[in-house]
């Protein structure tokens, strides 16, 4: 589980989510429909090194944006 509010740029795309935390595979999903609305130069190192790993996890290598 992942804490949102530990996401400094990230939990800007999970606006609509009303728990404090959510499920890797829930948050690689919304990363991947969102990823238009995220502001990159903003992202943390942990957190480029997070969705990398959830792109290895849960989405076999490839992150599928628009």
């Amino acid at each position: 589980m992942l804490v949102i509010q530990q996401l400094p740029t990230l939990k800007d795309i999970f606006w609509d989510w009303r728990a404090n935390t959510i499920d890797e595979k829930d948050a690689f999903e919304i990363i991947e429909k969102r990823w238009p609305y995220i502001a990159h130069e903003n992202l943390t190192a942990d957190e480029t090194t997070l969705i990398n790993r959830l792109k290895d996890e849960y989405g076999f290598g490839v992150l599928m944006v628009a």
